[in-house]
């Protein structure tokens, strides 16, 4: 029988925190890569992954609008 894989979920600001390199987003990058190469399980509830989507290009804006 194959050994459990480590699984964590991740939530909004976690992810928000990779994408503007806050506080954390090292951690997040890290999982993200270990996931990338199964080592790790990465999950997010759905609620989240649209919260997530919503900042994200929010802050897209802003950085559009920062720019000019």
């Amino acid at each position: 029988m194959a050994e459990p894989i480590a699984t964590f979920v991740l939530d909004s600001f976690a992810v928000m925190a990779h994408f503007q390199a806050e506080f954390g987003g090292e951690k997040v990058l890290a999982l993200l890569e270990q996931a990338g190469r199964d080592e790790v399980l990465l999950t997010m509830s759905l609620i989240n992954v649209g919260e997530s989507e919503r900042e994200y290009f929010s802050f897209l804006a802003w950085l559009d609008s920062a720019m000019y």
